[in-house]
C-alpha cells in the first residue's frame, strides 16, 4: 500500500481527522477517538513505524505519514511542500519540531551518511591520518574538434 500526500478529489479534511483521532502536540502521538476495525479500538495509539522511521497512519483505507496529519490537524490544510523533522528525529511528531520547507531546505536539514566518516566536507584521509583535498575539473571532449 502506498503513502498518499492527499491530492486527490477525496482529499481527507482536518475537521473529518480531527473526528476519529487526537492529537497530543506535547508528544506528537496520535490516539484514536474512535474504534476504525476490529483490532484498533477508542484509546489506541495509532499507526505503525515505516522501514524509514517515520510513522504512518492508515485513515480510510489510506496511509498517511503521521508528521503531515499532524500539519491538517493543527493548521487545518495540507502542507503546499515538505514537513521537515527540525531535530531530524522522524518519529518526533510534535508540532514544535515540524515546520514546512522546500525540498533544497530539506535536504540542508540532512545528517551526515553513516558511511561518511569525514570531519571536514570534501576531504579524506591518507594512510597516515593526514586530511587530503583535491579538485577536479571536468573537461568536456566533444567541444575539441578532431583533425
Amino acid at each position: 500500500m502506498s503513502v498518499h500526500d492527499c491530492t486527490t478529489a477525496q482529499e481527507l479534511t482536518a475537521e473529518y481527522l480531527r473526528s476519529i483521532l487526537h492529537y497530543d502536540q506535547e508528544t506528537g502521538i496520535f490516539t484514536w477517538k474512535v474504534r476504525t476495525a476490529r483490532r484498533v479500538k477508542a484509546g489506541d495509539v495509532a499507526g505503525c513505524s515505516d522501514g524509514d522511521g517515520y510513522r504512518l497512519i492508515k485513515v480510510q483505507s489510506r496511509l498517511y505519514k503521521a508528521h503531515r496529519l499532524a500539519w491538517l490537524y493543527i493548521h487545518g490544510s495540507w502542507p503546499k511542500d515538505q514537513i521537515d523533522h527540525i531535530n531530524r528525529i522522524r518519529t518526533d511528531n510534535r508540532i514544535a519540531n515540524l515546520r514546512e520547507v522546500s525540498n533544497k531546505q530539506n535536504l540542508q536539514n540532512t545528517g551526515k551518511y553513516s558511511h561518511d566518516t569525514q570531519e571536514c566536507p570534501g576531504t579524506s584521509k591518507i594512510p597516515s591520518g593526514e586530511p587530503r583535498s583535491s579538485i577536479t575539473e571536468r573537461v568536456s571532449t566533444s567541444a575539441f574538434s578532431r583533425a
